[in-house]
């Protein structure tokens, strides 16, 4: 279950890299990756070779001037839980697969609240998924 998780944070970073620098970048300026704090998050300047965390960290931290404008209290806690089940899938613990449900349906509710590719990528993972629940 561990390779669906990983799939599924492939597609969540792959649709949601570049809305989240497009809108760092409108509200930020075009130089944000400068910031000190940001150039020890992310692992390129290009937003396609970005993962999962560095995503889910950059939304995170910039919140309050950037995201809470566009999205809501639901999809700030799916980041939330999101980072979560990505940090426990990097570091080997144990995942029921009802937890790789929800990490799968939580992947594709975030995708399609930021109008987002991979939606449909992910909603298939999850009805894989849910088949073998």
């Amino acid at each position: 279950m561990k390779g669906t998780i990983s799939s599924g944070l492939q597609i969540l970073a792959s649709g949601l890299a570049p809305y989240v620098n497009e809108m760092l970048c409108r509200s930020l300026g075009d130089d944000w990756q400068r910031a000190p704090r940001v150039t020890q998050v992310i692992n390129s300047a290009d937003p396609n070779q970005w993962d999962a965390q560095v995503v889910l960290v950059l939304m995170w931290d910039h919140w309050n001037q950037v995201f809470r404008h566009d999205l809501g209290f639901v999809e700030r806690s799916l980041v939330s839980e999101l980072r979560e089940f990505r940090n426990r899938w990097a570091h080997q613990k144990q995942v029921s697969l009802r937890d790789v449900y929800r990490c799968i349906d939580s992947i594709e509710r975030l995708l399609r609240s930021t109008n987002c590719d991979g939606a449909e990528q992910a909603d298939e993972l999850r009805r894989e998924t849910l088949k073998l629940l």
